[in-house]
């Protein structure tokens, strides 16, 4: 599975799929390189047309945008917590603190 998420990190930094660029990827990740193995994943990515190869770049692109805004959505919670926590206290007549963190300062 390395060679083929090598290749990928090819494709989508739009790069050429073939054994020098491959190898590259695998040894600056510390990955022994297999020969065999090396040219089988090159032929894979040579044998898809570029319709597929366009549409596995386009789902890796889909994929990372959604986690980005996922992750976005996810830091976006707690604050939206606080606030109505805050709020009810101010409908419940409580007395509000307001204790902003080190980080927000």
């Amino acid at each position: 599975m390395m060679y083929i998420y090598a290749g990928l990190l090819l494709l989508v930094a739009k790069r050429e799929i073939n054994e020098d660029n491959l190898r590259k990827i695998l040894l600056a990740a510390g990955i022994t390189v297999d020969e065999e193995r090396l040219k089988a994943a090159v032929n894979l990515f040579k044998s898809m047309d570029e319709k597929t190869l366009k549409g596995m770049e386009d789902e890796i692109v889909k994929e990372k945008q959604t986690k980005k805004e996922v992750k976005e959505e996810q830091q976006q919670i707690p604050v939206v917590a606080t606030e109505q926590s805050q709020e009810q206290q101010e409908e419940e007549g409580e007395e509000v603190e307001i204790v902003e963190d080190e980080d927000s300062v």
